[in-house]
């Protein structure tokens, strides 16, 4: 049984979209409207693929969701064999794509198809074991690239799904202890109280001795590689890091993004300098303002009033894709709802929080508003399937 388009998430969808056309408008007035005309193109590029994406059937998803998967995690290997010291696009000739913001939109697909096979009432710890498999593959895969705050996304992802199913507060450490390792793993001490919680958690949850042993170990190794991982990071990825902690550390180096971003947010307060008439954007201040640290941009020149339109549009995006994912009968419709519910979540709570200076710069953009071509399509190709999802809400 078909039934309309959500019209609210339509009319939302629409919005933000012209929303974010207006500030790349704004950030391209000093640069010969390059990142705004780039801008336009891509959102016509994604035209024919959002209808591709509206007019498939749930069948055909739950069908190819797995290939798609495994056609992500194909097109992540292949920036390794580029010339470039950074490794994160794949180049034809003179257009290029981030393959990661692709295999973010297929682990969904891919996660949303397993979950949709789990028949179990409750989800248990060793049924995590394959997901987890899947989401770290490509988590590690981008940690090479090296791009830290995709990666991290991944992590996000599965940490979603992980929270919609029914289980025990032991049973959710035990999920998140690879994670949680990783933390852990840079001071002998909390690595030891790690282990000792993990055991703990192991034996309060009922973990079957085969299980447990599998636990250990791959905390064991996770832990283990950390370090040398944190190792093969860049130097300025570190700086990242370190800087989140004590921006005024560096603050002509590392620091100097977040306490330029405070600036300027700040500058705009409740009605901010005026359309087109941001400073810290004209006079350049600010790295990447066109990019991960556009809402600086929003909060100089459209004060408190326009951050709150922006954040009001998010909360009534991710409104609507929760209710749809809740009201949708066919459980792998429901699963990719809160996979794309999480993606958007997650970006926005954290590239406002680096631009206000409360979480580390991670370089993860602002859907739909900052400049990026991969980002937008795949932003975008998701809304259309949540839309094409609320014609089937009451389809098994």
């Amino acid at each position: 049984m078909k039934t309309s388009v959500d019209r609210t998430l339509f009319i939302v969808f629409i919005a933000i979209i012209i929303y974010g056309l207006l500030i790349q408008y704004s950030v391209s007035v000093s640069s010969q409207m390059i990142y705004f005309k780039k801008t336009i193109l891509w959102i016509l590029i994604s035209i024919p693929i959002c209808a591709l994406v509206f007019i498939l059937k749930t069948k055909i998803w739950i069908g190819i969701s797995y290939i798609l998967y495994g056609v992500g995690l194909f097109l992540l290997t292949l920036p390794m064999f580029s010339h470039h010291a950074v490794k994160r696009w794949i180049s034809l000739g003179s257009f290029s794509f981030q393959p990661s913001e692709l295999a973010k939109f297929f682990l969904i697909l891919a996660l949303s198809r397993y979950f949709f096979g789990q028949k179990q009432p409750k989800i248990r710890p060793r049924d995590i074991f394959i997901p987890f498999v899947m989401t770290f593959v490509p988590f590690l895969l981008t940690m090479l690239e090296p791009d830290l705050g995709t990666s991290l996304m991944f992590v996000a992802i599965f940490v979603g799904y992980i929270f919609s199913m029914k289980i025990s507060i032991f049973q959710f450490f035990l999920l998140l202890s690879p994670f949680l390792s990783v933390l852990s793993a840079f001071n002998y001490i909390s690595w030891i109280i790690f282990f000792v919680l993990l055991i703990l958690s192991l034996y309060f949850s009922r973990t079957r001795l085969q299980m447990g042993l599998i636990v250990v170990f791959l905390n064991l190794i996770i832990g283990g590689i950390t370090p040398i991982l944190w190792n093969s990071l860049k130097e300025y990825q570190k700086k990242r890091i370190v800087v989140f902690f004590k921006p005024d550390l560096d603050p002509g180096g590392a620091g100097w993004q977040i306490v330029q971003s405070r600036i300027a947010i700040g500058s705009g307060g409740f009605f901010g300098k005026g359309y087109l008439q941001g400073a810290q954007k004209a006079l350049s201040f600010i790295p990447q303002q066109h990019t991960d640290f556009i809402f600086t941009v929003i909060g100089e020149e459209l004060g408190f009033l326009g951050s709150f339109i922006l954040i009001l549009l998010y909360f009534l995006l991710l409104w609507r894709i929760l209710v749809i994912g809740l009201n949708s009968r066919n459980r792998f419709n429901k699963n990719v709802c809160i996979g794309i519910f999480t993606y958007f979540l997650i970006q926005v709570f954290i590239n406002i929080g680096m631009t206000l200076g409360i979480l580390p710069i991670v370089g993860i953009p602002l859907p739909f508003f900052s400049y990026g071509g991969s980002s937008l399509i795949i932003s975008i190709a998701m809304v259309s399937l949540v839309l094409s999802i609320s014609r089937h809400i009451y389809e098994y």
